[in-house]
């Protein structure tokens, strides 16, 4: 089997688009077309359906594309795996998480990583959408645990509760509600509700204490990161973050029915196993897990 072709069939697969892989391997469309015809003909199957837009896996197609995307995956890693033994770690590292956690709790960490790996490439993706690190082009995702996978690595992160804050001016204006129903005398600040965010409930205020199917209707919606927190130190209303939240001691919010009890965020560092004996994924994952875990002994030690 020649595997030149079937390097080539793999980008042609992942990219949907004869044209595209012919962009990435640097080749013409023509020879990229030629590969995959002469590869059709050994196998003596169409592997491909041409559409106008590009192309799409036939059934066997997907057959083959299922067992050369692991192999050429796995191939890379030990390639890499490879390099590391020979020097200092280094190279790129891709990371994908929700929009907030990369913004708001990654930042600084990532920060303080490169300082000791500064020849680690890092490349940040914000997405609210569901990731899977096995499907190639990315190394770790950080989101809650993904079930019933034995193909992944997932190491527990950290713990976080969805809480309701406001600022003082606006509970000294308003009162401060008590129980779940006292919301419904509240302006409240809900997360945007074009999609649903895939790792928790941000609008469990909304719902709380009210009837089976009914909501209440925000004061405010909004999906940007920093802007339900900056509203909420506007005094415009209440907001449901998470209690580690930065803003909360930086904007001075205060933690309204804090006894109530309110929905929990499990995060994980997940990456496929066959990355599991790279010195980058294990260094970067042994040093946030550790960085979270100092900030909850330093929050301890505070609270004592």
């Amino acid at each position: 089997m020649n595997w030149d072709r079937l390097r080539i069939f793999y980008w042609v697969a992942k990219l949907g688009s004869i044209s595209k892989a012919a962009q990435k391997l640097n080749t013409s469309q023509p020879a990229v077309s030629h590969q995959i015809l002469m590869l059709e003909d050994s196998l003596g199957l169409e592997l491909f359906v041409r559409l106008p837009q590009g192309v799409r896996l036939t059934p066997k197609g997907e057959i083959l594309n299922r067992v050369i995307q692991d192999t050429y995956q796995n191939i890379d890693a030990v390639l890499t795996l490879v390099k590391e033994e020979e020097k200092e770690i280094e190279g790129p590292l891709r990371i994908c998480t929700s929009h907030g956690f990369a913004s708001i709790y990654l930042t600084q960490h990532i920060v303080r990583f490169l300082n000791f790996y500064p020849k680690i490439r890092i490349s940040l993706y914000g997405t609210d959408l569901t990731i899977d690190p096995t499907d190639g082009d990315i190394d770790i995702v950080i989101r809650p645990k993904m079930k019933d996978r034995q193909d992944l690595i997932q190491h527990h992160l950290m713990t976080m509760s969805l809480k309701m804050y406001a600022s003082a001016e606006y509970l000294e204006k308003h009162g401060t509600p008590k129980t779940p129903q006292d919301l419904d005398k509240h302006k409240l600040i809900a997360y945007g509700n074009l999609d649903k965010h895939p790792y928790a409930d941000l609008n469990w205020h909304l719902k709380v204490g009210m009837p089976e199917g009914k909501t209440r209707e925000p004061y405010l919606v909004t999906n940007a990161t920093f802007g339900r927190t900056r509203y909420a130190e506007a005094s415009l209303g209440i907001i449901l973050i998470p209690d580690k939240h930065p803003a909360i001691v930086e904007e001075g919010l205060v933690c309204i029915m804090s006894e109530v009890a309110t929905p929990k965020v499990e995060l994980y560092c997940i990456y496929p196993k066959r990355l599991e004996t790279l010195k980058k994924i294990t260094y970067f994952t042994n040093f946030i897990i550790q960085a979270y875990e100092g900030e909850q002994s330093e929050k301890i030690a505070v609270n004592l």
